[in-house]
């Protein structure tokens, strides 16, 4: 028997688990753009800032300079008369400017003769939160100053300055608005930009998933063909799994090999056993059956010794037509013959003699063999030959087949199916696809994988299709009582 050798399995495994490693490309390809994002935004809001502070300057700037304009026109009212005055301070206050305080003139009638606001009136939005912040804060309360201004004539008039936080409080909320917008801005572009990079460094994730799916499913050369991936982590995980087909698609080679292998010794030894019951022990029935015969003339008119010689010589005669049936399971085909035609006769001496075994009742068998090429024309099988280990084992499988249709099917039609496609090229050679399948209407099969555990029916066929490099399918209709259909394709 050939040794059986498992191939090397090329290729090195990336160590990532080394303490001497260099850092992870996952992490960086992450984070990177969502870094540079972030230092951007940052930049900008730097640059923003820098802007609203000059804004705010020159705002506090303007404030400072309406409110000394306003201390040089009260001083100078004393030079003027009321009506004078009186359009003074309106003039000054069509051009003021005030922030955080708000100016009111009146006489000694108490008549308003100038109000000017601190500052313009707060939108309701940023009202609302004001009012949430004051409601969660305690706020410092608003102060009046006030002082008289004498005029001409020993009249005073009143001036009073009042405290006006709202211009401050707009410029305040006016800055968190706008720093918690770009912060929304900044931290959207980063999500995108994470987004971007987590979806274009784990893009080759789906290649993976789907190798490891093929190679879950037993699927031969699932990872061979995964390109290099960009990212080490991965590129090492792709490693590994190519390791892993290799190893697996070498030990199912091996084991492949080893089952044909088995295959043929078992085929061998049925040929041995056929050869000496077919040398020995069918000459010595041979001889028997003579030594009876003889007897029986010999015997001729002693009734009982002549019952005694004719039932030896039947009973001779049965065991050789067993001894034939058992030499046709043993050795169904010639070892030199290795011809289709040959083959199309033992699988129809197969189902012609289950036809004329008694204890299948009425039951019907039913054959269909086809030579076909690959538009699906017959094809004549004179000169064709069919490799001897698929012949065997087509055989060996409808066999087995047929023998537990009629063991345990309970079954009255029984169907062997098988398609042979034959192709290649012109002057090379010749390539065979086959098609096989059994059917029949009887109780069918409840649980598949069981019926495998329970015994080497099922568990044979499929060890022989696995070691032809195809699998066992096993069909069984939805209902109680409607059969069970076992199939299988594959190429030689």
């Amino acid at each position: 028997m050939e040794a059986t050798h498992i191939p090397e399995v090329p290729g090195d495994i990336p160590d990532l688990m080394s303490p001497s490693r260099r850092p992870l490309d996952l992490p960086r390809l992450v984070m990177r753009r969502a870094a540079w994002v972030a230092g951007l935004g940052v930049l900008l809001l730097v640059v923003l800032g820098l802007a609203r502070m000059r804004d705010d300057v020159d705002d506090e700037l303007a404030g400072a300079r309406a409110l000394a304009e306003l201390a040089e026109q009260l001083g100078s009212l004393e030079r003027l008369d009321d009506a004078q005055a009186v359009r003074a301070l309106q003039a000054w206050q069509d051009g003021a400017a005030l922030r955080h305080l708000s100016v009111q003139v009146a006489d000694e009638q108490g008549r308003v003769l100038m109000d000017a606001p601190g500052g313009r009136a707060m939108p309701w939005p940023m009202r609302w939160l004001a009012d949430a912040g004051t409601w969660l804060y305690t706020t410092s309360p608003p102060f009046t100053v006030a002082w008289g201004l004498a005029r001409p004539g020993g009249a005073t008039w009143a001036v009073a300055l009042t405290a006006a936080p709202d211009s401050e409080r707009i410029e305040a909320l006016s800055s968190l608005l706008e720093g918690a917008a770009w912060l929304a801005v900044v931290a959207c572009a980063m999500l995108v930009a994470m987004h971007w990079n987590t979806r274009r460094a784990f893009a080759p994730m789906g290649g993976l998933l789907h190798a490891i799916g093929q190679l879950q499913a037993s699927d031969g050369q699932a990872t061979v063909h995964l390109p290099k991936l960009p990212v080490a982590e991965l590129e090492a995980i792709a490693a590994a799994l190519r390791h892993l087909d290799a190893a697996w698609v070498g030990a199912q080679r091996a084991r492949r090999q080893l089952a044909r292998q088995v295959q043929s010794l078992q085929e061998d030894e049925r040929a041995r056993l056929a050869r000496e019951l077919h040398d020995e022990f069918g000459q010595q029935l041979t001889a028997l059956r003579v030594n009876a015969t003889w007897l029986e003339r010999r015997c001729a008119g002693q009734a009982e010794v002549e019952a005694v010689a004719k039932d030896m010589s039947v009973q001779c005669e049965c065991i050789q037509h067993d001894i034939r049936g058992l030499l046709t399971r043993l050795r169904p085909m010639p070892l030199a013959d290795e011809s289709v035609a040959a083959f199309f006769e033992a699988v129809q001496a197969l189902v012609a003699g289950w036809k004329q075994q008694g204890h299948t009742g009425a039951m019907r068998w039913t054959l269909q063999l086809a030579l076909q090429d690959a538009s699906g024309a017959a094809v004549d099988p004179a000169g064709l030959s069919l490799p001897r280990e698929t012949a065997l084992a087509l055989y060996r499988i409808s066999q087995e087949a047929l023998t537990n249709v009629a063991r345990h099917a309970q079954a009255t039609e029984a169907t062997l199916s098988l398609v042979l496609f034959v192709g290649g090229d012109p002057g090379g050679p010749i390539r065979w696809r086959w098609s096989w399948s059994v059917a029949d209407n009887g109780v069918g099969v409840a649980d598949p994988t069981a019926a495998m555990a329970r015994g080497n029916g099922l568990a044979g066929i499929r060890e022989r299709l696995w070691a032809l490099g195809a699998d066992l399918r096993i069909e069984v209709p939805a209902g109680e009582g409607s059969g069970c259909r076992l199939f299988s394709e594959g190429t030689t």
